[in-house]
């Protein structure tokens, strides 16, 4: 097929998809492209999902029972379930932006829910129970949480938080000024880094204080 040739070609991988007659490379796929129904990519002995982060799915995604890592690449927007259970995840980092129905994460490594994707209220996220129970929840692999009540969370609220500070803190190689000695250099990074630190810690504390409110959940 021509289409494998080209990506041959181009030295990427080839995982064919079919769309109104048409067949699309996985991992070549147009920016802004929609794909109109399910995506499956259930057991196919994946480590890494194809670079999808521009494309819309109309369906459900699924890419449970292979050996991910990571969700980097996951499609932008998912309209239906979005399936990633059964894989070797240790965060949502790279999930997509939005789905519309049900996010199914248990069997996996995680520790942390945060990362999820937008989600309206009343859809339910299914991970690990031991998970679930962190946030205050029982029998989450099975009964599923609703989304509304999981971002009610205490422990959620405040892990979702933190994750906000950590992303404003500066880079290691921060950019600083010309100066004449690399020792002079290095005194000034830090204390950017420190100023902007305490900076951000007085914020979080803050808001610490403001939600120091336990929400209540029926």
């Amino acid at each position: 097929m021509l289409i494998e040739l080209n990506a041959k070609r181009k030295g990427i991988k080839y995982l064919p998809f079919e769309q109104d007659g048409e067949t699309y490379n996985l991992y070549d796929m147009p920016k802004g492209f929609v794909i109109e129904g399910d995506l499956d990519l259930i057991n196919i002995g994946l480590t890494e999902l194809p670079d999808l982060s521009e494309v819309v799915v109309k369906g459900g995604f699924y890419c449970s029972y292979n050996q991910l890592t990571s969700l980097e690449g996951a499609p932008q927007k998912v309209d239906g379930d979005f399936y990633c259970n059964s894989n070797q995840l240790t965060s949502l980092e790279g999930a997509p932006k939005e789905i519309g129905e049900y996010f199914i994460c248990f069997d996996n490594q995680l520790t942390s829910l945060v990362g999820l994707p937008l989600m309206k209220e009343s859809m339910k996220i299914y991970c690990d129970d031991s998970l679930g129970n962190k946030y205050g929840f029982s029998d989450t692999c099975n009964d599923g949480v609703p989304y509304e009540q999981l971002c009610a969370s205490p422990v959620y609220k405040s892990e979702t938080a933190m994750n906000r500070v950590r992303s404003k803190l500066p880079q290691e190689n921060i950019e600083t000024k010309p100066v004449s000695t690399k020792q002079q250099e290095k005194a000034e990074t830090k204390t950017k880094q420190q100023e902007a630190f305490e900076r951000i810690n007085a914020e979080f504390s803050q808001w610490l204080k403001d939600n120091s409110a336990k929400p209540t959940r029926e």
